[in-house]
């Protein structure tokens, strides 16, 4: 049994993917994870600053799961205002020597999976130069066709079955080594 970390914040409007994935983890992706892990820490509210217990909590948990928006360096959410905050970004290579309000060494030997655009470029590869073990993350834009009024889409399965699916093999490959 693995220690989750989900991040999965509210925000912006309905139709958002931000908001949407929101929903999905909370409705049906939490509901999975309980069934096989503990999830120590739901950071589910909207956020206007990085909270100061993410490294801590980064750090005690197997995996941390990133519902949100992306970019090639960086995961961010949004705080449902306009604004953005990054969350995690890229600074292997820079002189910053830690990404912001996550400490140095809280990566270490830890599997990420970030449902974001984008984050399985740059991020991927520096999350494990800061030590994580795994790295999942798109190397794309994320794209969905939202349907109203229906219980759930392809794309919803897809989105909140996969990152069980796939944590469940990484903890099963990572208990072994």
């Amino acid at each position: 049994m693995a220690k989750v970390c989900i991040i999965r914040p509210t925000g912006g409007p309905s139709g958002d993917i931000q908001y949407d994935f929101h929903s999905w983890a909370g409705s049906r992706t939490l509901p999975l994870l309980r069934s096989s892990h503990a999830v120590t820490n739901d950071y589910s509210s909207v956020y206007a600053i990085v909270p100061a217990s993410l490294s801590a909590d980064i750090a005690s948990s197997d995996v941390t799961i990133f519902f949100g928006h992306g970019d090639w360096d960086s995961l961010i959410v949004h705080d449902g205002s306009g604004s953005s905050t990054i969350w995690f970004e890229s600074t292997v290579g820079s002189s910053a020597s830690t990404p912001p309000a996550i400490s140095a060494g809280a990566l270490s030997g830890k599997i990420i999976v970030a449902i974001a655009c984008q984050a399985g470029h740059g991020l991927g590869k520096d999350a494990h130069i800061l030590g994580a073990t795994a790295f999942v993350g798109f190397m794309d834009s994320v794209a969905y066709v939202a349907t109203p009024r229906t219980a759930s889409t392809h794309f919803e399965d897809a989105f909140v079955a996969g990152p069980n699916q796939v944590l469940t093999g990484l903890v099963a490959g990572k208990s072994k080594a």
